[in-house]
This record gives C-alpha cells, sequence and structure tokens, in this order.
C-alpha cells in the first residue's frame, strides 16, 4: 500500500511541476523584456523581408487575372441571399464529395470502409440540406 501512496505522491508532485511550468512559460516575470524581444525581433531584416513579401504578394493578387475573378465571383456571392448562399455551398460541398467518391471507385489501391463513409455522409447532409425547402 505505502508503494501506491509513494507513486501518487510522485505523480501529484511531477503534475504540480508541469502546472508551474506551463504556469512560467504563460506568465513571463518580466514584461519588459517580452517587450524588448519583440522589439527586436520587429526590427530585424527577416521581419522586415517578411513584411515586404507580404505586401508584394498583396499588390500581386489585387493585379492577377485569378485574384480578378476571385473578387468578381466573391462580389456576386454576397449579392445573394442567404437562402441562396446556403444553396450554392452545399452544392459545392455535394459535388466536392461526389468527386471524392468517384476517384475512390477508379482508383486502383483497396480502399477501407471509412475512406467511403465520411465523403458519402457529407454528400447526403449537404444534399439533404439542398432540398430540404423543397420536401417539406
Amino acid at each position: 500500500m505505502s508503494l501506491l501512496v509513494r507513486s501518487a505522491s510522485r505523480l501529484r508532485s511531477a503534475w504540480r511541476r508541469c502546472e508551474d511550468a506551463v504556469r512560467d512559460m504563460l506568465a513571463p516575470a518580466d514584461p519588459l523584456e517580452d517587450e524588448a524581444v519583440i522589439g527586436e525581433v520587429e526590427s530585424s531584416r527577416i521581419a522586415a523581408m517578411g513584411r515586404r513579401a507580404s505586401i508584394g504578394f498583396g499588390a500581386a493578387w489585387q493585379t492577377s487575372m485569378t485574384g480578378r475573378i476571385v473578387a468578381r465571383w466573391r462580389s456576386a456571392f454576397e449579392a445573394c441571399t442567404h437562402a441562396v448562399r446556403v444553396q450554392l455551398v452545399c452544392l459545392t460541398v455535394a459535388v466536392v464529395a461526389a468527386v471524392h467518391l468517384l476517384l475512390l471507385a477508379t482508383a486502383t489501391a483497396w480502399r477501407t470502409p471509412l475512406q467511403w463513409a465520411i465523403p458519402a455522409i457529407v454528400m447526403v447532409g449537404a444534399l439533404g440540406m439542398l432540398f430540404r425547402n423543397r420536401l417539406a
């Protein structure tokens, strides 16, 4: 019995040490040190290159053909009513699940039941939401 008590005591002690370590990591002792480190990182060349790359990617996306197409589709999507948006999303999910099932059916490798069940359930759920108003 004493072995069980000692083991439980050690486990409790280890748990407390872990809690203390996590608490120390999440709540640093000196917030000024953290601000100094954050300032150093933000003023580094790597952070500056990352900011320039982000700005460049954003500008490239805005001027790209794909960005313009996505912006047109997004504005058309936002102009729809909520019900139509839900139907469009359900239709998209159903088509993706059907394509996944088709790819599984044409694959030469052996498939497990869950690989078929999850896309099938998703497709049935999406189609159910798509046609729920028409059946009622």
